[in-house]
């Protein structure tokens, strides 16, 4: 695939790495096992830095997306807001 976001850094590099090879990787909180998404080095819940990383089942409900057509004719980012069936909101 090779296709890596302009940021890359220590808390987003799990997430590209898993897409790269087709598989969902989420940061997950150690202590209160919310899931955090976008990437970040602390829990928006409990505060704790104490993130590892999970997969989810991949079932969710999709609430809407949008298809952003690339410049110079790329592949279109789709940007969607979805809840995973593992944790409501």
């Amino acid at each position: 695939m090779g296709v890596w976001p302009s940021r890359l850094d220590h808390d987003t590099l799990v997430y590209w790495r898993g897409l790269e090879k087709r598989t969902l990787t989420l940061g997950r909180c150690e202590d209160c096992r919310h899931w955090i998404h976008p990437p970040r080095g602390c829990c928006p819940v409990c505060w704790s830095d104490n993130i590892g990383t999970d997969s989810p089942s991949g079932r969710a409900r999709l609430y809407s997306y949008v298809v952003q057509p690339m410049v110079a004719g790329g592949p279109p980012v789709v940007i969607g807001w979805a809840e995973l069936e593992e944790q409501e909101r």
